[in-house]
């Protein structure tokens, strides 16, 4: 009896453990094939997107460059112009002119006066910049600026 209880437990079990196996294993299968599918998708929408964002970065970069040097050529142009001329006693020095004078901080914060920037929107030439040279002085920043500061020392 015990033999026969043993028969049948194996004979039923067997077939059910090595059925519910073969699933497992093509359900693993299947999920790993699709998640390498996934992954080799998502790796090629990535470098497309990569491609595209580098490709959009470049394009602008070179166009800014063109511009830059296309408006220095012109500006060197006129200054070697404005030097032939200089050079060959055709400029006349107006003595009532008043020259259109800001620092490149001023004219970051816009402190210039009015003129120069109207004068800026002409042409660089009529407005001379210069820079400006001083010593740090920690105590003349503003208390948020000295805390960044010190923040960023500390860090």
């Amino acid at each position: 009896m015990k033999f026969l209880i043993i028969w049948l437990v194996i004979s039923v079990c067997l077939p059910i453990i090595i059925g519910v196996s073969l699933v497992l294993v093509i359900f693993y299968q299947n999920l790993m094939d699709a998640l390498n599918s996934w992954e080799r998708g998502s790796s090629t929408w990535i470098n497309q997107t990569q491609k595209q964002i580098l490709y959009n970065s470049l394009l602008s970069q070179q166009m800014m460059y063109e511009h830059s040097l296309n408006e220095m050529q012109i500006h060197l142009i006129l200054m070697n112009k404005l030097v032939d001329k200089y050079n060959n006693k055709q400029i006349k020095v107006n003595q009532k002119s008043q020259f259109t004078v800001c620092s490149y901080r001023q004219l970051i914060f816009q402190q210039c006066s009015n003129n120069v920037y109207t004068q800026m929107s002409k042409s660089l030439l009529y407005v001379d910049l210069y820079f400006v040279r001083s010593v740090f002085k920690f105590n003349l920043l503003t208390p948020e600026q000295q805390e960044f500061i010190l923040m960023v020392q500390n860090i």
